[in-house]
């Protein structure tokens, strides 16, 4: 609990990180739409490969893809 107060009462601290919190959020991996849409493209695509890989997948499925998958 003390070391919260002193955090909270260090108003000079806290005027510097929330100056800084935009750029921060700006350099984070969650503002990275390439990186994001790349890892999402990359799940999709190995949902796909599980569901053609399971026994109950249609046979079209994997003519999509190019891939043979009985």
């Amino acid at each position: 609990m003390a070391r919260c107060r002193d955090l909270a009462g260090d108003v000079p601290r806290l005027v510097a990180i929330r100056a800084g919190l935009r750029e921060r959020m700006r350099q984070s991996p969650l503002c990275d739409a390439t990186r994001f849409t790349r890892n999402l493209e990359n799940a999709f695509r190995e949902m796909w490969v599980k569901m053609l890989e399971n026994a109950k997948a249609p046979a079209w499925a994997g003519a999509l893809l190019g891939a043979k998958h009985n």
